[in-house]
């Protein structure tokens, strides 16, 4: 049994150069390369106020993600889901999702992959010209 934190997990300072995740905190807490892991990955993800994540999809594993503090909305490509607080949301692999938090207290969400135990391993995609499909969502909730 291993006890992970982020207290004992060197943040990835590499991850969040990506254009589509600037300003978030990412630490890899449970993975191949840290624990050993075989068939999972884990992580906690902090996003800071009006940061978000853009539409992404991993076709090899499928995620959960837990809300530990705040809330916010999850980005498909037709439109945001309200998260709030507590709740968790299932993503199968290979489904176009991201995050936004639209509020000004940072957002703390925990994230599982099933199938897979490295980032190497999921497969991510970033989806082309989602930045203006985002910003749009965004500026109509903002308007509403």
């Amino acid at each position: 049994m291993q006890l992970r934190s982020t207290r004992n997990t060197p943040e990835d300072l590499d991850i969040v150069k990506r254009p589509d995740m600037v300003g978030m905190h990412v630490w890899w807490t449970v993975s191949r390369e840290e624990v050993g892991a075989e068939k999972i990955l884990f992580d906690t993800a902090i996003f800071p106020p009006h940061v978000q994540h853009g539409l992404h999809r991993h076709p090899h594993a499928e995620e959960i993600c837990y809300l530990v503090s705040g809330s916010g909305y999850h980005i498909t490509e037709t439109g945001l889901v309200y998260q709030a607080e507590r709740d968790v949301a299932y993503i199968p692999a290979n489904e176009w999702h991201g995050f936004y938090n639209p509020s000004d207290e940072p957002v703390v969400m925990v994230s599982a992959w099933g199938g897979v135990a490295s980032i190497k391993d999921y497969g991510y995609e970033e989806m082309d010209g989602s930045k203006e499909l985002v910003a749009a969502m965004i500026a109509e909730l903002e308007r509403s």
